[in-house]
């Protein structure tokens, strides 16, 4: 079987998973700290204008984001697999997108417009994660069928 069934392939992929090194931590915080600095700025925003629509789920992302803030400034989640903790991290991002969204709907005037523009935001990081899918997938099936990653990274610099 030239390529492993999905199954397999979700197996393998929380199988090898390895804790996160210190500089993806790193990167982690400062990702927090931002997303800590927008959501007080959503709840100040919220706060000002009047608008509740909201303001509950700023405030429930604003609680997530502390709360994964003081779980990793204590080290409690030093050891997860690197990817559960990518998961994590990437929950205020997606949240923030998803209020920006619903603000730009409330404030354009035409939803059309909003959807259009919403739709342009996104082509930029939905060309660049397609091709970063594209370039793993590709990798990987060098390393399935070469059998080293060594072998597959030699062939691909030419250093072989």
């Amino acid at each position: 079987m030239p390529f492993p069934s999905f199954a397999a392939s979700l197996r393998d992929f929380v199988a090898c998973g390895q804790p996160a090194s210190p500089d993806i931590l790193k990167v982690f915080e400062e990702c927090r700290k931002t997303s800590l600095n927008i959501l007080i700025a959503f709840v100040a925003l919220h706060s000002i204008s009047g608008s509740t629509s909201l303001a509950a789920v700023t405030l429930v992302l604003l609680l997530y984001t502390l709360t994964l803030h003081l779980a990793c400034g204590v080290g409690a989640i030093k050891e997860l697999d690197s990817r559960i903790l990518e998961a994590m991290n990437a929950v205020p991002g997606f949240g923030i997108c998803a209020i920006t969204c619903i603000e730009l709907v409330y404030a354009v005037e035409s939803t059309a417009v909003a959807v259009c523009l919403i739709a342009l935001c996104f082509v930029p990081p939905t060309l660049a994660l397609c091709q970063h899918t594209r370039l793993c997938i590709r990798k990987k099936g060098r390393e399935h069928h070469l059998g080293s990653p060594k072998i597959a990274d030699e062939l691909e610099t030419g250093s072989a």
